[in-house]
């Protein structure tokens, strides 16, 4: 971890991208490193350049054979569709989930889990029920459709554990200062809610807005994240 510069004043090393890209970095050294490049531009291009190993790009065909997962938590339930060692998408219930896959997909309907699967499951319950990390999973784009929404989700994607970010915050990200609304908009129609966490997106005055299955559980992961809201 040496030469990843984890001083707030040092710019991000290429080890330093690929482990937060690839989920590998632990989660204080990762909080360091965002303290950084939240506020340096040549640092955010580091990173903006993995964007396609990640799973953020366009070109995904809309087919294939998915299986489906449900963790039930103590604050919700979460169902959502893995592809080939990548997560498609994401819902809070399972009509919702396959709703959003059909016609485009297949359902497994192999009743053994892989272990893909297995490892996600076992992630998403310990953070729904006592708060854990969940590590950064790459992703299959299927239902991302504009260059856009591709760009506010992955640097949604890269807000780490704990964190609380605005939609200006992404907009100047973005290199576009004006468009924290539009940021919003995007975000509600974020196709992997918990994968891409854009609970962790509020307004500038500290309002929750713009989470799409309601404020109250919007407050609800935040708070499983150490977060005090009113």
């Amino acid at each position: 971890m040496n030469d990843c510069n984890l001083a707030p004043n040092h710019h991000l090393s290429p080890e330093c991208v690929e482990l937060i890209v690839s989920g590998g970095m632990p989660l204080e050294n990762e909080r360091v490193c965002f303290l950084h490049w939240n506020e340096c531009l040549e640092c955010r291009e580091k990173l903006l350049r993995e964007m396609p190993t990640a799973g953020f790009y366009l070109s995904t065909p809309l087919n294939g054979t998915v299986e489906i997962c449900s963790v039930v938590g103590a604050a919700t339930s979460l169902y959502f569709a893995c592809l080939e060692s990548r997560v498609v998408a994401a819902t809070f219930t399972m009509k919702n989930l396959r709703k959003l896959l059909h016609p485009h997909f297949s359902i497994s309907a192999d009743s053994e889990s892989s272990d893909f699967k297995t490892n996600i499951s076992e992630q998403v319950a310990k953070w729904l029920n006592v708060g854990c990390p969940l590590n950064r999973l790459r992703i299959n784009p299927a239902f991302i459709g504009t260059g856009f929404l591709l760009r506010v989700l992955f640097w949604t994607w890269l807000i780490p554990f704990g964190q609380i970010v605005t939609y200006e915050d992404i907009a100047r990200w973005m290199k576009k200062p004006g468009a924290s609304r539009a940021v919003g908009r995007a975000l509600h129609n974020n196709p992997l809610p918990i994968f891409i966490p854009c609970h962790r997106v509020i307004g500038k005055d500290g309002n929750l807005t713009g989470f799409s299955a309601g404020l109250s559980l919007k407050k609800q992961l935040l708070r499983l994240e150490g977060h005090r809201t009113e």
